[in-house]
């Protein structure tokens, strides 16, 4: 196993950050991204109060948000979250079915690629909050593909950007974007396919020059193939949102005695499990090792409740490796009564 032996502890601090606009009333998802001085937090579906909330009861579910850090210093720094009049979200394609769930991202040449999960409801004659209280948190929804918002100059207000959309063909059951790598040129794009029980990590890249409507490849074991059919599984076991960041910003966390490795991927483990996982590899298609499990001390541990969406924030400065998670409740309601659940938290991973 290329690392040390590793810990993961609670950093409230950094959790109460995210209580500081009294109408920004929790969201999951949790990305980030540096833009220049300022680290820009991209969420999930988020819940909007109103002039003057008391608690989330009569609130606005929009499907995300934006919050800008000016600096790195999460703990101390003021941020101010973003979502456009309505209240609605930043990311949305008007006309078009369902609602866009942001995952990985990309800055490069100023402007910012945000990779978003194309989400429909499975009750389609319900809102999203009934759909979800009918459903449960687990299957109110489904994933149908990957729609990649284009930002021209983010450094604006993330309530006025005007991003453009583009769709990534790929077959159905496939998502790319998780987890991104901008090399020579190449974007290399990290996402999976399959069921739960069996969902395996797969690769893609292109070049940017291209834009998105260029030759996309499929990394196939040993090469790349234009057919998606024929990626091969990075390693089964892959959560839907997760981080992958170069090795030098796990330095600490890495045995220098063990095999060079240049990156590093983390997540959640599998609901119920209230565990990170982690794992290396000399290159971007592998090998990846097995994963190493770290147990997440402040997962929540009320009946009905659940940790999930584990993303690492190397550029977020503190003692060892920031790691937020998400937690939620088995239904909407029990999810909209508690003030504990459906705010952003934050680990700190660090050597033992």
């Amino acid at each position: 196993m290329p690392f040390r032996s590793i810990a993961a502890s609670p950093w409230p601090e950094a959790d109460l950050a995210f209580r500081q606009d009294p109408r920004w009333l929790g969201s999951d998802g949790i990305g980030s991204v540096t833009i220049g001085d300022a680290n820009i937090w991209l969420f999930g579906d988020t819940f909007v109060g109103g002039p003057n909330p008391t608690d989330r009861t009569g609130a606005s579910m929009i499907s995300n948000s934006v919050a800008v850090q000016h600096g790195a210093a999460l703990a101390h720094d003021s941020l101010e979250f973003h979502w456009r009049n309505g209240p609605a979200a930043v990311f949305e394609r008007p006309g078009e079915p369902g609602w866009l769930w942001p995952g990985g991202t990309l800055f490069t040449d100023n402007t910012l690629y945000v990779f978003c999960m194309k989400v429909v409801t499975t009750r389609p004659e319900l809102s999203m909050l009934e759909a979800w209280e009918a459903e449960g948190s687990l299957g109110f929804f489904e994933v149908v593909g990957t729609s990649i918002a284009v930002v021209a100059d983010p450094q604006q207000p993330p309530s006025s950007w005007d991003p453009d959309y583009f769709d990534l063909r790929a077959p159905d059951g496939y998502f790319v974007g998780s987890a991104n790598v901008y090399d020579k040129g190449l974007v290399y794009s990290f996402g999976w396919r399959g069921l739960p029980t069996r969902r395996e990590a797969i690769l893609a890249r292109w070049s940017l020059a291209e834009s998105f409507s260029g030759k996309v490849e499929w990394f196939e074991g040993s090469g790349w193939t234009s057919d998606p059919l024929d990626a091969a599984s990075l390693f089964e076991g892959v959560a839907t949102e997760y981080t992958i960041h170069r090795a030098v910003d796990f330095a600490g966390l890495l045995d220098d005695a063990g095999p060079a490795m240049s990156f590093v991927h983390l997540q959640a483990g599998p609901i119920g499990t209230n565990r990170l996982e982690l794992r290396a590899a000399p290159e971007l298609w592998g090998p990846w090792t097995e994963p190493l499990a770290v147990d997440n001390p402040a997962a929540p541990t009320a009946p009905g409740t659940f940790a999930y969406t584990a993303r690492a924030h190397p550029q977020v400065r503190t003692n060892g490796v920031a790691v937020s998670f998400c937690t939620i409740g088995s239904g909407a309601q029990q999810t909209i009564e508690s003030e504990e659940l459906y705010y952003p938290r934050f680990l700190r991973l660090s050597t033992i």
